[in-house]
């Protein structure tokens, strides 16, 4: 594939979060016709100190256009670094990753910036001169607080082992094992690792390191290791290889902690057997996987209830429209109010189009005959109400493989009040997102962006 292509190949969510590619056929004749000769990985900063200039000086606008869609291409190669080297570990997908980054748009629409986004933050912050935008991309990507949280939720954070012994105190590191009912003598053991540690590898590093420094913290090399294995000579006879793997293990337990704590709970400290001893890893604890294997097969269902209840509350409502109507005149009267419906939840769902600009484009007297026609308020509690039934009926029989026969009957009673609140959050933040006008909307509702997906696969609209 051409290097050129990231330029005018844009990266984007469809309304359902999924990550589709768009041809910009304006931007593509726009780079072949400047950058043609430039068709070289080495010529990025190149093209993209031309781009830049133009973009700020007003040049055209498709310079802006090219930017956007070299930076989603970015943004898509570190998503899918994420997955591939987190993601089998820690059980998550780069589809999970992309609605948090990337731009939604619907099918037809060239890029363009929205002041809030990342890309927006991306390139409005980017200086040519100071590197490229494929590094300065990564930088913003991975130090986003989106993705920071994300990978906290799921049990990582990006700063190196070394910088967290690095942070620990000696008191801490005591107060933790304490909590974990450590004995004496392990505490004591893992207390002296941590001081020869920073005696040695903290000291050398703070000589050698600028204070405004950015760069990871290293491991440490084989002859720091030796000088720690000497300074605990004493208490036992370690080689390198060993006080490193035990280093590791003693980052891996505060790392586990440090997660636990800035999620809140959310994510689980696993079980370590040996703390300073070298060992293999514990096993996972069977009632967290039941817990991890339930949430999945949890949310699925609330998918596919909600995408169900979508097309079976839209679908009642149109036979409602076109039902008994035995006239020609009142059947040709029912299909242009299912015409104007299906436009109107299209235009304000996919497009993210005002109830004046609807009615404007309906050739209606004003917006309220659009609220009217609509019935929103009508549509989400119809769609809240088949989605909890059919939930309810999935998840009772989903969760009785997961509990014990003498739990099943208290379940029983607790689920649907229990899924009635995960319904109406989720129908409470499509009333706030009707209720916010446009321009001060951050992110559309679950709702929304289910409505539009089953409208753009149902129905042919020109958009």
């Amino acid at each position: 594939m051409s290097v050129l292509s990231r330029y005018w190949r844009w990266v984007k969510v469809d309304s359902f979060g999924k990550c589709k590619i768009q041809e910009v056929e304006a931007a593509k004749a726009f780079v072949l016709e400047h950058f043609a000769e430039l068709d070289r990985s080495e010529c990025h900063a190149q093209i993209q100190r031309q781009l830049v200039e133009w973009h700020q000086s007003k040049f055209s606008h498709l310079a802006e256009v090219c930017l956007c869609c070299f930076i989603s291409n970015q943004i898509r190669n570190i998503c899918l670094e994420l997955e591939n080297k987190f993601g089998q570990n820690h059980n998550f997908t780069s589809d999970e990753i992309f609605p948090l980054v990337l731009e939604y748009a619907p099918k037809s629409q060239i890029p363009t910036l929205h002041p809030e986004s990342l890309s927006s933050r991306i390139l409005h912050n980017f200086a040519p001169e100071k590197g490229t935008l494929s590094t300065w991309t990564n930088r913003v990507v991975k130090t986003d607080h989106k993705i920071k949280q994300f990978l906290l939720e799921h049990g990582i954070e990006q700063i190196t082992d070394w910088l967290i012994l690095n942070r620990t105190s000696p008191g801490k590191l005591q107060r933790l094992l304490s909590d974990f009912q450590r004995t004496d003598t392990e505490i004591k053991k893992a207390l002296e690792l941590l001081n020869s540690y920073h005696s040695v590898y903290r000291n050398q590093l703070l000589n050698q390191r600028q204070s405004a420094s950015t760069k990871p913290y290293p491991a440490p090399t084989l002859e720091q290791l030796g000088q720690m294995a000497k300074l605990l000579s004493n208490v036992c006879e370690y080689s390198p290889e060993e006080i490193l793997e035990q280093l590791q293990n003693l980052a891996k337990l505060l790392r586990q902690e440090r997660i636990y704590r800035l999620t809140k709970g959310q994510v689980k400290i696993q079980n370590i057997e040996t703390l300073v001893e070298v060992d293999s890893p514990g096993k996972i604890d069977s009632e967290t996987e039941k817990q991890e294997d339930f949430a999945v097969a949890y949310r699925q269902q609330i998918e596919a209830c909600l995408t169900h209840a979508v097309e079976r509350v839209i679908q009642g409502r149109i036979t409602y429209y076109q039902g008994q109507k035995n006239t020609l005149k009142a059947q040709q009267k029912a299909q242009i109010k299912t015409d104007n419906f299906l436009k109107a939840l299209h235009l304000f769902h996919c497009r993210e189009i005002s109830m004046s600009q609807i009615a404007y484009q309906l050739q209606f007297n004003d917006q309220t005959n659009v609220t009217r026609l609509l019935q929103l308020k009508a549509l989400r509690n119809d769609i809240g109400r088949t989605t909890l039934k059919c939930l309810c009926d999935r998840v009772f029989k989903l969760a009785q493989d997961y509990v014990s026969p003498d739990q099943i009957l208290d379940l029983k009673s607790k689920v649907q009040d229990i899924l009635g609140e995960e319904i109406s959050k989720i129908v409470d933040r499509h009333s706030q997102e009707v209720q916010t006008p446009l321009e001060k909307r951050k992110e559309r509702s679950q709702l929304s962006k289910l409505i539009c997906q089953y409208l753009d696969e149902s129905y042919n609209f020109q958009c």
